[in-house]
């Protein structure tokens, strides 16, 4: 069976475990191809082939050293993994620590606001985030999105990579009704155009909203958002029971903060039919 993983930087994860991956699903014939965030969002529908436009010289140099090509065909994919769509959490995680709502318990002197309306704008900025992807995935449903990691837990300390809308959210006591009520909203709205979701596994998280520290790629804590291999084999793991009913052959490795990243290059696009 043919899968295609593919996504923004935070595919490099499942890309740097594509060795163990590969030992753990002998049965699957697993391609990678990834592009920045930033090119990524630019990049085009050319009939079933997926990159950046032919006029984005700089889009084409990143695709050709990160993947070996710079398109890749999506037709012969039975399924598709995409990693590292936000599904706007800066917006929404800023309302869900910012405002208290009617009818909860708790009040704690922000503005307050009906349930109704907060789920009606967290509904209308994640629809409005899938309909970035509606050319490459509308009603496609070969399509299973999983998105960014949440940053990891360190990031709740003052200093580079601070987060300060989902710190504030994670001292609240709505914290994981808010997390549940935020996976609902996306795997509803990609229900509606016939893709699937794949929520980050529970055992990634050290909080709702928070990646424990042990799935650290790199000791800057600059980087709060970028996983090793261990959280790649973890993702992938969950996606194949979930979505493919396999069970891995193997255990997966306990993680190793810290570890480093091969080049992206080491792993390019694996069908080179399917690539250009």
């Amino acid at each position: 069976m043919k899968i295609l993983v593919m996504g923004t930087s935070h595919t490099a994860a499942l890309r740097d475990a594509a060795d163990w991956i590969g030992a753990t699903y002998p049965d699957l014939d697993v391609t990678y191809f990834s592009l920045p965030g930033f090119y990524h969002a630019r990049a085009q529908m050319n009939g079933p082939w997926f990159g950046p436009a032919k006029d984005d010289d700089k889009g084409r140099d990143i695709s050709l050293q990160m993947n070996g090509c710079t398109a890749i065909n999506l037709d012969d994919f039975a399924h598709i993994l995409h990693i590292g769509s936000r599904f706007s959490l800066v917006k929404c995680s800023q309302l869900m620590a910012d405002f208290d709502i009617l009818g909860h318990p708790t009040r704690t002197g922000r503005p307050l606001m009906t349930r109704a309306a907060a789920l009606g704008l967290i509904a209308a900025s994640v629809e409005q985030d899938v309909a970035t992807r509606s050319v490459m995935a509308d009603h496609d449903p070969r399509f299973t999105f999983m998105p960014a990691p949440y940053p990891l837990a360190r990031s709740r300390m003052h200093g580079a990579g601070h987060e300060p809308a989902l710190s504030r959210l994670d001292a609240r006591d709505t914290a994981q009704d808010w997390a549940d009520t935020y996976s609902k909203v996306i795997q509803t709205t990609l229900a509606n155009v016939e893709n699937h979701f794949l929520a980050q596994p529970v055992s990634t998280l050290a909080a709702p909203f928070f990646t424990d520290n042990i799935y650290a790629l790199t000791e800057d804590t600059a980087d709060n958002r970028h996983m090793n291999a261990s959280f790649g084999q973890a993702v992938f793991a969950h996606f194949a029971t979930h979505r493919l009913g396999l069970d891995p052959v193997t255990h997966i490795t306990a993680a190793t903060p810290f570890a480093g990243r091969q080049h992206d290059s080491a792993h390019p696009a694996s069908s080179r039919q399917n690539a250009i």
